[in-house]
């Protein structure tokens, strides 16, 4: 069930008294022209509140509140482990998920934590850090306020296995209340689709407080519009990897264009959880995105062109951000594909990729180009690299741009990522990924404005380790050329060619060209104190 919280009616009353002293006098007439003086104005939020669908059990872990108003809290599967398990059975554990609309005014949180521990709550954090939310923490209570609508993290113990999510969202007032004739609305409550295929100019509208046991499938489809503040669940489902199974990815899109998705959330999919493949004109803004289990992908884009994905959040169980290439067709190439302004939690494996596939189809001169990744937050990654690019076929990759990257925890190496722990990593090279015998090339990478705030002891210029950076082509031929790394901030720390180079964390490789960081020392101030925060 949706319902509405309206402001308070003190404003109401404030206006009706007014307008009273109006009629009265032209002297009480002029005085309500000036109520900024005489009585200030209050601002109170609207908020849109869902009750949760009855056969799912509130948490037991936490209890919240918005503006005094309970929340219902759900609970997903996480994976802290940072482990590959050959059984595909890892070790999982809970987060607690909230999810509410407001608009107007800020509005305060409260989180009562069942079970504190010995130590108590401890530090309390609230992520992103650029979004400046100080809570207070009395006994087993947290308090904070938030201005405007976002993804929020909060975590208590300095841990974060003891995490949970706020998905805050913006009230949609154009949102559908009744299907029609195109329009497919999932209402509050729990309901079991299995899959739904999209068609030619479908609008799908999930709306808050509705769980749906299901998948979108889109197969040469366009104009289609998905939206809504529900949520898409996996967890009735086993891994695809164990015999017998089949990957049920969330969203699923092929050979479609001109397709939207806005602020639905994505639970706990058995494999991947947005697949789009051989597209054109797609957005994703708004999308929500936590995943625990093997091959947990988060928005994974193959040979597509015109891609955008805007303000989503992932926490993903292998790649967060990733853009690869397999079809075979002549005009497949991934080109003009931008992630902007994301926050990216990586449990397994890297953050922002491209590769290791980069031509599973066999496609003639495969090209990935114009790929950027901007304005992006990576709250904690702790497996393999922040950004990679691994070129593991015959493709020509070029024109990939990272803008404005904070890292709030760079703890790459965690579980089994001990190999492959580094802030940059590009290569080319054979591995058990690659599908062509012939390699390709690395061209023409910029990194503007890359900030590490905080991490594990890989970041230290005094003990001589700094977030590892490693680049080298193939060979004489295929090479990683032309990369500049321009701003990069460890912590406070300028990096230039004088400090990088020689680093025994670094390794720019002989089949590399033209390869520079440079960096203008002055970090932005807002960072700063964040990095001051932090250490």
């Amino acid at each position: 069930m949706r319902f509405i919280v309206k402001p308070k009616d003190v404003r109401l009353l404030a206006i009706v008294v007014l307008s009273v002293l109006a009629v009265l006098s032209v002297v009480f007439c002029v005085l309500t022209m000036a109520t900024d003086v005489f009585l200030p104005e209050q601002e109170f939020a609207s908020l849109i509140l869902y009750e949760g669908p009855k056969p799912i059990a509130t948490s037991e872990a936490v209890g919240m509140e918005v503006d005094g108003h309970p929340l219902f809290v759900y609970e997903t599967a996480v994976n802290n482990t940072h482990k590959w398990k050959n059984d595909y059975k890892p070790s999982l554990s809970k987060a607690p998920v909230a999810s509410f609309d407001f608009e107007g005014a800020p509005v305060t949180m409260k989180i009562t934590v069942s079970d504190p521990g010995e130590e108590g709550l401890g530090d309390v954090v609230v992520r992103p850090l650029a979004r400046g939310v100080k809570p207070q923490v009395e006994g087993n209570v947290i308090t904070f306020q938030i201005s405007e609508p976002d993804i929020y993290t909060v975590e208590y113990g300095g841990n974060a296995m003891t995490a949970m999510h706020i998905f805050a969202n913006a009230i949609d007032h154009d949102a559908p209340t009744e299907s029609t004739e195109n329009v497919r609305y999932i209402g509050p409550g729990a309901w079991d689709i299995e899959t739904m295929l999209l068609e030619d100019d479908m609008e799908v509208y999930i709306s808050g407080g509705a769980v749906v046991r299901g998948t979108m499938l889109g197969s040469k489809v366009s104009n289609v519009k998905i939206s809504g503040h529900g949520f898409i669940d996996g967890s009735h489902h086993d891994s695809w990897l164990l015999m017998n199974n089949t990957a049920y990815v969330p969203l699923n899109l092929s050979d479609s264009r001109n397709v939207s998705v806005s602020g639905i959330a994505m639970l706990d999919p058995n494999a991947w959880c947005v697949n789009i493949y051989n597209c054109d004109d797609v957005t994703l803004d708004g999308v929500k995105i936590i995943t625990a289990r093997p091959n947990g992908d988060g928005i994974t884009i193959q040979s597509s062109r015109n891609i955008n994905v805007l303000h989503s959040f992932v926490r993903s169980w292998d790649d967060s951000l990733v853009v690869k290439n397999y079809a075979s067709e002549k005009g497949t190439d991934s080109t003009n594909i931008t992630f902007d302004g994301c926050q990216v939690w990586t449990d397994l494996a890297q953050s922002m990729e491209v590769g290791y596939e980069t031509n599973k189809g066999g496609k003639v001169k495969p090209v990935i180009q114009d790929v950027t990744f901007q304005n992006i937050t990576v709250l904690h990654n702790f497996h393999k690299p922040v950004m990679s690019i691994h070129n593991a076929d015959d493709c020509a990759v070029s024109g990939i741009r990272y803008r404005n990257i904070v890292v709030e925890d760079a703890s790459m190496g965690k579980g089994d990522g001990d190999q492959n722990a580094q802030l940059i990593d590009m290569t080319i090279a054979q591995s058990s990924w690659s599908s062509t015998t012939k390699r390709g090339t690395i061209d023409d990478v910029s990194f503007d404005g890359v900030y590490v705030l905080d991490g594990d002891d890989t970041i230290d210029f005094i003990e001589g380790n700094f977030c590892p950076i490693n680049i080298d082509g193939f060979d004489g031929e295929h090479l990683c050329s032309n990369i500049t790394v321009n701003d990069l901030f460890l912590k406070g720390e300028a990096v230039t060619d004088a400090n990088v180079l020689d680093n025994p964390s670094t390794t720019i490789g002989k089949n590399t060209d033209n390869i520079h960081f440079t960096n203008t020392g002055t970090l932005p101030e807002e960072l700063a104190g964040l990095t001051a925060a932090a250490d």
